[in-house]
Protein backbone atom coordinates (compact mmCIF):
# COMPACT_ATOMS: atom_id res chain seq x y z
CA UNK A 1 0.00 0.00 0.00
CA UNK A 2 1.44 3.47 -0.66
CA UNK A 3 1.28 6.27 1.57
CA UNK A 4 0.49 9.65 0.86
CA UNK A 5 3.01 11.88 -0.65
CA UNK A 6 2.97 14.04 2.21
CA UNK A 7 2.64 11.21 4.92
CA UNK A 8 6.03 9.60 2.81
CA UNK A 9 7.83 12.99 2.83
CA UNK A 10 7.11 13.30 6.83
CA UNK A 11 8.66 9.79 7.23
CA UNK A 12 11.69 10.57 5.15
CA UNK A 13 12.33 13.85 7.33
CA UNK A 14 12.17 11.87 10.38
CA UNK A 15 14.96 9.32 9.05
CA UNK A 16 16.99 12.37 8.00
CA UNK A 17 19.42 13.96 10.73
CA UNK A 18 18.64 17.46 10.99
CA UNK A 19 22.11 19.38 10.18
CA UNK A 20 23.96 21.42 13.44
CA UNK A 21 23.31 24.58 11.22
CA UNK A 22 19.58 24.62 11.21
CA UNK A 23 17.54 27.24 12.52
CA UNK A 24 17.62 26.52 16.39
CA UNK A 25 21.39 26.20 16.67
CA UNK A 26 21.87 29.38 14.59
CA UNK A 27 20.07 31.64 17.04
CA UNK A 28 21.11 28.97 19.63
CA UNK A 29 24.98 28.90 18.55
CA UNK A 30 25.77 27.35 22.41
CA UNK A 31 23.92 23.83 21.16
CA UNK A 32 26.84 23.03 18.76
CA UNK A 33 29.41 22.68 21.68
CA UNK A 34 30.53 18.46 22.29
CA UNK A 35 28.86 17.27 24.74
CA UNK A 36 31.85 16.40 26.60
CA UNK A 37 32.36 20.19 27.28
CA UNK A 38 28.41 20.97 28.07
CA UNK A 39 28.62 18.28 30.52
CA UNK A 40 31.84 19.77 32.41
CA UNK A 41 29.82 23.07 32.11
CA UNK A 42 26.95 21.49 34.12
CA UNK A 43 28.96 20.19 36.53
CA UNK A 44 30.81 23.47 37.35
CA UNK A 45 27.39 25.46 37.41
CA UNK A 46 26.74 23.45 40.45
CA UNK A 47 27.60 24.83 43.87
CA UNK A 48 31.19 24.30 45.26
CA UNK A 49 30.20 23.10 48.62
CA UNK A 50 27.73 20.02 48.90
CA UNK A 51 25.44 21.87 51.33
CA UNK A 52 24.28 24.33 48.80
CA UNK A 53 22.78 21.98 46.10
CA UNK A 54 19.12 22.48 46.13
CA UNK A 55 16.83 20.01 44.59
CA UNK A 56 15.25 22.17 42.20
CA UNK A 57 15.75 25.88 41.07
CA UNK A 58 18.63 27.66 40.50
CA UNK A 59 22.44 25.73 41.03
CA UNK A 60 19.87 22.29 40.69
CA UNK A 61 20.53 19.89 38.13
CA UNK A 62 17.13 19.53 37.77
CA UNK A 63 17.05 22.93 36.16
CA UNK A 64 19.68 21.33 33.75
CA UNK A 65 17.21 19.35 32.23
CA UNK A 66 14.08 21.72 31.71
CA UNK A 67 16.30 23.59 29.11
CA UNK A 68 16.09 21.63 26.05
CA UNK A 69 15.42 18.21 24.92
CA UNK A 70 19.42 18.24 23.81
CA UNK A 71 20.70 19.82 27.29
CA UNK A 72 18.15 17.14 29.12
CA UNK A 73 19.72 14.24 27.65
CA UNK A 74 23.42 15.80 28.52
CA UNK A 75 22.47 16.41 31.86
CA UNK A 76 20.69 12.48 32.64
CA UNK A 77 23.61 11.39 31.26
CA UNK A 78 26.09 12.89 33.98
CA UNK A 79 26.47 11.01 36.84
CA UNK A 80 28.45 13.18 38.55
CA UNK A 81 25.39 16.19 38.55
CA UNK A 82 22.72 13.50 40.55
CA UNK A 83 26.05 11.99 42.88
CA UNK A 84 25.64 15.08 45.62
CA UNK A 85 22.32 14.16 47.67
CA UNK A 86 21.41 16.94 50.41
CA UNK A 87 17.79 16.18 52.48
CA UNK A 88 17.41 18.46 55.40
CA UNK A 89 14.07 19.71 56.85
CA UNK A 90 13.03 22.39 54.72
CA UNK A 91 12.72 20.11 52.20
CA UNK A 92 9.69 18.54 54.35
CA UNK A 93 7.30 21.95 53.73
CA UNK A 94 7.11 21.67 49.66
CA UNK A 95 8.17 18.19 49.02
CA UNK A 96 5.42 15.86 50.20
CA UNK A 97 6.67 12.32 51.70
CA UNK A 98 6.55 9.95 48.94
CA UNK A 99 7.71 12.42 46.60
CA UNK A 100 10.72 13.23 48.63
CA UNK A 101 11.48 9.16 48.20
CA UNK A 102 10.46 9.27 44.65
CA UNK A 103 13.52 12.11 44.17
CA UNK A 104 15.86 10.16 45.67
CA UNK A 105 15.38 6.74 43.84
CA UNK A 106 15.30 9.11 40.81
CA UNK A 107 18.71 10.76 41.59
CA UNK A 108 20.37 7.49 42.95
CA UNK A 109 19.38 5.92 39.18
CA UNK A 110 20.89 8.97 37.70
CA UNK A 111 24.36 9.17 39.60
CA UNK A 112 25.65 5.70 38.21
CA UNK A 113 28.34 3.91 39.84
CA UNK A 114 29.46 7.95 40.69
CA UNK A 115 30.67 8.40 44.86
CA UNK A 116 28.04 9.95 46.72
CA UNK A 117 27.80 12.70 48.91
CA UNK A 118 25.11 12.38 51.06
CA UNK A 119 24.01 15.26 53.81
CA UNK A 120 21.00 14.47 56.11
CA UNK A 121 19.70 16.79 58.56
CA UNK A 122 16.35 16.15 60.04
CA UNK A 123 17.17 17.78 63.53
CA UNK A 124 13.87 18.81 63.79
CA UNK A 125 12.23 15.38 62.69
CA UNK A 126 10.51 16.33 59.47
CA UNK A 127 11.90 14.70 56.68
CA UNK A 128 10.25 11.43 55.35
CA UNK A 129 13.70 9.69 57.55
CA UNK A 130 12.42 6.30 57.12
CA UNK A 131 12.05 6.03 53.52
CA UNK A 132 15.42 7.98 52.56
CA UNK A 133 17.65 5.60 54.66
CA UNK A 134 15.82 2.79 53.18
CA UNK A 135 16.89 3.99 49.42
CA UNK A 136 20.29 5.38 50.01
CA UNK A 137 21.37 2.20 52.42
CA UNK A 138 21.42 -0.08 49.32
CA UNK A 139 24.25 2.29 47.58
CA UNK A 140 26.50 2.84 50.71
CA UNK A 141 29.51 0.75 48.71
CA UNK A 142 29.61 4.00 46.70
CA UNK A 143 29.08 6.18 50.08
CA UNK A 144 32.22 9.14 49.37
CA UNK A 145 31.42 11.13 52.22
CA UNK A 146 28.46 11.36 54.10
CA UNK A 147 26.44 13.65 57.12
CA UNK A 148 23.97 12.50 59.77
CA UNK A 149 22.49 14.77 61.62
CA UNK A 150 19.25 12.17 63.19
CA UNK A 151 18.09 10.85 65.84
CA UNK A 152 20.30 8.11 67.42
CA UNK A 153 17.89 5.13 66.07
CA UNK A 154 18.40 6.01 62.80
CA UNK A 155 21.69 5.02 62.67
CA UNK A 156 20.87 1.29 63.51
CA UNK A 157 19.44 1.12 60.32
CA UNK A 158 22.95 1.68 58.41
CA UNK A 159 24.63 -1.77 57.74
CA UNK A 160 26.67 -2.76 55.14
CA UNK A 161 30.38 -2.31 53.78
CA UNK A 162 31.41 1.08 52.61
CA UNK A 163 34.86 0.46 50.92
CA UNK A 164 34.76 4.02 49.75
CA UNK A 165 34.01 6.30 52.82
CA UNK A 166 36.66 8.99 52.98
CA UNK A 167 34.23 11.11 55.21
CA UNK A 168 31.80 10.70 58.13
CA UNK A 169 30.03 13.05 60.30
CA UNK A 170 27.87 11.87 63.35
CA UNK A 171 24.88 14.25 65.23
CA UNK A 172 22.79 12.70 67.23
CA UNK A 173 19.63 14.97 67.45
CA UNK A 174 17.59 14.06 69.39
CA UNK A 175 19.45 15.92 72.57
CA UNK A 176 21.79 18.16 73.28
CA UNK A 177 22.51 16.48 76.45
CA UNK A 178 25.75 13.95 75.79
CA UNK A 179 24.56 11.74 78.81
CA UNK A 180 20.67 11.52 77.80
CA UNK A 181 21.25 10.12 74.29
CA UNK A 182 19.96 6.71 73.72
CA UNK A 183 23.32 4.97 71.53
CA UNK A 184 23.07 3.00 68.69
CA UNK A 185 23.99 -0.39 69.22
CA UNK A 186 25.90 -0.50 65.27
CA UNK A 187 29.64 -1.19 65.19
CA UNK A 188 29.91 -1.60 61.60
CA UNK A 189 32.17 1.41 61.31
CA UNK A 190 35.50 -0.47 63.01
CA UNK A 191 35.67 -2.83 60.22
CA UNK A 192 33.73 -1.65 57.22
CA UNK A 193 35.45 2.10 56.53
CA UNK A 194 38.51 0.72 55.73
CA UNK A 195 39.71 4.49 54.10
CA UNK A 196 37.87 6.46 56.45
CA UNK A 197 40.19 9.37 56.90
CA UNK A 198 38.16 12.73 58.41
CA UNK A 199 35.43 12.22 61.75
CA UNK A 200 33.01 14.95 62.39
CA UNK A 201 31.50 13.62 65.93
CA UNK A 202 28.92 15.61 67.72
CA UNK A 203 26.81 14.80 71.31
CA UNK A 204 28.09 11.09 70.70
CA UNK A 205 29.42 9.10 74.14
CA UNK A 206 32.51 8.36 72.01
CA UNK A 207 33.63 5.37 73.85
CA UNK A 208 30.61 3.25 72.72
CA UNK A 209 31.11 3.49 69.17
CA UNK A 210 33.56 0.98 67.30
CA UNK A 211 35.37 3.36 65.45
CA UNK A 212 39.00 3.29 63.35
CA UNK A 213 40.25 5.72 65.00
CA UNK A 214 44.07 5.01 64.37
CA UNK A 215 43.45 5.49 60.70
CA UNK A 216 42.29 8.73 61.21
CA UNK A 217 44.16 11.98 59.75
CA UNK A 218 41.05 14.71 60.57
CA UNK A 219 38.96 14.83 63.59
CA UNK A 220 36.16 17.01 64.98
CA UNK A 221 34.73 16.52 68.32
CA UNK A 222 31.59 19.12 69.82
CA UNK A 223 30.54 18.31 73.07
CA UNK A 224 32.91 15.26 74.75
CA UNK A 225 34.03 15.13 77.67
CA UNK A 226 37.65 15.74 78.48
CA UNK A 227 38.11 11.56 79.93
CA UNK A 228 36.87 10.28 76.77
CA UNK A 229 38.51 13.09 74.35
CA UNK A 230 41.94 11.93 75.69
CA UNK A 231 41.16 7.85 75.63
CA UNK A 232 40.27 8.52 72.09
CA UNK A 233 43.34 10.86 71.33
CA UNK A 234 45.62 8.31 72.65
CA UNK A 235 44.60 6.19 69.56
CA UNK A 236 45.33 8.33 66.76
CA UNK A 237 48.83 8.51 65.94
CA UNK A 238 48.28 9.61 61.82
CA UNK A 239 46.08 12.46 63.11
CA UNK A 240 47.08 15.85 61.24
CA UNK A 241 44.20 17.93 62.43
CA UNK A 242 42.51 18.11 65.38
CA UNK A 243 39.21 20.52 66.63
CA UNK A 244 37.69 20.00 69.96
CA UNK A 245 35.28 21.85 71.79
CA UNK A 246 34.90 20.11 75.43
CA UNK A 247 31.48 19.56 77.71
CA UNK A 248 31.84 20.37 81.28
CA UNK A 249 28.99 21.26 83.88
CA UNK A 250 31.07 23.00 86.09
CA UNK A 251 34.84 24.67 85.85
CA UNK A 252 37.25 21.64 86.02
CA UNK A 253 41.33 21.19 85.66
CA UNK A 254 42.47 18.32 83.63
CA UNK A 255 44.59 15.67 85.73
CA UNK A 256 45.02 13.25 83.08
CA UNK A 257 47.37 11.49 80.72
CA UNK A 258 49.51 12.77 78.59
CA UNK A 259 48.13 13.02 74.85
CA UNK A 260 51.14 11.81 72.08
CA UNK A 261 50.24 13.08 68.41
CA UNK A 262 53.51 13.30 66.47
CA UNK A 263 52.33 14.21 63.19
CA UNK A 264 49.04 16.50 64.27
CA UNK A 265 49.71 20.17 62.52
CA UNK A 266 46.85 22.04 63.40
CA UNK A 267 45.25 22.41 66.86
CA UNK A 268 41.76 24.07 67.69
CA UNK A 269 40.55 24.26 71.28
CA UNK A 270 37.03 25.74 71.50
CA UNK A 271 35.26 27.03 74.81
CA UNK A 272 31.62 28.02 73.92
CA UNK A 273 29.18 28.90 76.21
CA UNK A 274 30.59 25.65 78.95
CA UNK A 275 33.48 26.29 82.10
CA UNK A 276 36.54 26.01 81.01
CA UNK A 277 38.49 22.93 81.24
CA UNK A 278 41.86 24.48 82.37
CA UNK A 279 45.19 22.39 81.84
CA UNK A 280 43.87 20.40 79.22
CA UNK A 281 46.48 21.98 76.50
CA UNK A 282 49.56 20.89 78.71
CA UNK A 283 48.67 17.37 78.54
CA UNK A 284 49.64 17.77 74.77
CA UNK A 285 52.96 16.66 73.12
CA UNK A 286 52.33 17.57 69.55
CA UNK A 287 56.71 18.15 68.07
CA UNK A 288 54.80 18.82 64.39
CA UNK A 289 52.64 21.33 65.40
CA UNK A 290 52.31 24.59 63.09
CA UNK A 291 48.91 26.12 63.75
CA UNK A 292 47.11 26.64 67.06
CA UNK A 293 43.90 27.97 67.41
CA UNK A 294 42.60 28.41 71.59
CA UNK A 295 40.17 29.80 73.52
CA UNK A 296 41.86 32.36 75.85
CA UNK A 297 39.33 30.92 78.16
CA UNK A 298 41.17 27.73 78.31
CA UNK A 299 44.87 29.20 79.55
CA UNK A 300 43.74 30.14 82.68
CA UNK A 301 44.67 33.08 84.93
CA UNK A 302 48.25 33.42 83.02
CA UNK A 303 47.11 32.65 79.61
CA UNK A 304 51.17 33.99 78.04
CA UNK A 305 52.80 31.62 80.59
CA UNK A 306 50.15 29.02 79.85
CA UNK A 307 51.65 28.80 76.01
CA UNK A 308 54.99 29.13 76.97
CA UNK A 309 54.67 26.49 78.38
CA UNK A 310 52.96 23.99 75.72
CA UNK A 311 55.50 25.24 73.35
CA UNK A 312 57.89 24.46 75.63
CA UNK A 313 56.98 21.45 76.19
CA UNK A 314 56.42 20.38 72.69
CA UNK A 315 59.19 21.94 71.21
CA UNK A 316 56.80 22.65 68.05
CA UNK A 317 57.64 25.52 65.74
CA UNK A 318 54.04 27.49 65.96
CA UNK A 319 53.69 29.05 62.60
CA UNK A 320 50.09 30.56 63.40
CA UNK A 321 48.54 31.74 66.45
CA UNK A 322 44.91 32.26 66.79
CA UNK A 323 43.80 33.52 70.46
CA UNK A 324 39.85 33.20 70.75
CA UNK A 325 37.07 34.50 72.66
CA UNK A 326 39.30 36.32 75.24
CA UNK A 327 38.59 35.92 78.66
CA UNK A 328 36.17 39.07 80.29
CA UNK A 329 38.08 39.95 83.65
CA UNK A 330 41.61 38.66 82.71
CA UNK A 331 42.11 38.81 79.53
CA UNK A 332 46.05 40.76 78.59
CA UNK A 333 46.46 43.39 76.80
CA UNK A 334 47.13 42.34 72.76
CA UNK A 335 50.67 43.85 72.89
CA UNK A 336 52.01 41.25 75.56
CA UNK A 337 51.36 38.19 72.93
CA UNK A 338 52.69 39.99 69.94
CA UNK A 339 55.76 40.90 72.72
CA UNK A 340 55.64 36.71 74.30
CA UNK A 341 56.13 34.98 70.60
CA UNK A 342 58.08 37.56 68.41
CA UNK A 343 59.11 34.12 66.68
CA UNK A 344 55.63 33.45 65.70
CA UNK A 345 55.08 34.53 61.71
CA UNK A 346 51.60 35.13 62.30
CA UNK A 347 49.34 35.89 65.07
CA UNK A 348 46.02 37.30 65.48
CA UNK A 349 42.64 37.09 67.53
CA UNK A 350 39.36 36.56 67.19
CA UNK A 351 36.60 37.74 68.96
CA UNK A 352 33.67 35.01 68.84
CA UNK A 353 30.13 36.28 68.55
CA UNK A 354 27.69 34.65 70.87
CA UNK A 355 24.38 32.87 69.38
CA UNK A 356 21.16 31.40 70.89
CA UNK A 357 21.00 29.40 68.16
CA UNK A 358 22.66 26.02 68.22
CA UNK A 359 24.78 25.16 65.39
CA UNK A 360 23.28 21.94 64.37
CA UNK A 361 19.51 23.91 65.07
CA UNK A 362 20.08 25.79 62.01
CA UNK A 363 19.06 24.44 58.33
CA UNK A 364 22.17 23.12 56.25
CA UNK A 365 22.18 24.57 52.80
CA UNK A 366 21.88 27.67 51.18
CA UNK A 367 18.78 29.70 50.02
CA UNK A 368 16.18 32.15 49.80
CA UNK A 369 13.11 32.51 51.12
CA UNK A 370 11.57 32.37 48.38
CA UNK A 371 13.65 28.91 47.56
CA UNK A 372 11.45 27.51 50.53
CA UNK A 373 8.05 29.23 50.31
CA UNK A 374 5.59 26.74 50.70
CA UNK A 375 3.12 28.25 48.40
CA UNK A 376 5.56 27.57 45.38
CA UNK A 377 4.26 24.50 43.72
CA UNK A 378 6.23 22.15 41.78
CA UNK A 379 6.05 19.03 40.00
CA UNK A 380 7.51 16.33 39.89
CA UNK A 381 7.52 12.79 37.78
CA UNK A 382 10.24 10.60 36.62
CA UNK A 383 11.91 13.13 34.23
CA UNK A 384 12.57 15.02 37.03
CA UNK A 385 10.86 18.45 38.79
CA UNK A 386 9.99 21.78 37.33
CA UNK A 387 9.16 25.13 39.64
CA UNK A 388 5.38 26.56 37.93
CA UNK A 389 5.71 28.81 36.24
CA UNK A 390 9.30 29.21 35.39
CA UNK A 391 9.77 27.95 31.84
CA UNK A 392 10.37 31.07 29.67
CA UNK A 393 9.61 31.85 25.67
CA UNK A 394 12.95 30.96 24.84
CA UNK A 395 12.87 27.74 26.91
CA UNK A 396 9.87 26.27 24.75
CA UNK A 397 11.57 27.52 21.85
CA UNK A 398 14.53 25.33 22.68
CA UNK A 399 12.64 22.57 23.05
Amino acid sequence: MMLPDTQRNRNDSLDTEEPLEGPCTSKYPVLTLPNEIVSEIFVRYLPPEPVGTPWVGDLSPTLLGQICRQWRAIAFATPQLWSTLVFVSRDAKRIPPDVQVLMVNTWLKRSGGYPLTILINDYYGQLNLSGIISAIVPHCARWEDVTFVVPAPFIDAVTGAMPMLRSLGLTLASSPVITALPIPSTAFFATNVPELRVLQINYVTLLLFELPWTQLSSLTMRTVEPEQCCAVLQQMPQLVYCSLTLWTTELEVYEGSEIKLPCLESLVFICHKVPPVLAFLTSFLVPALRKLEISELLLGESPIASLESFIKKSSCKLQELVITERQFLVSVPWESYEAAFPSIPKLSRVFAEDSDEDEYGSESGTGSDSQTDSDSGFEWDSEGASESGSESEDMHELD
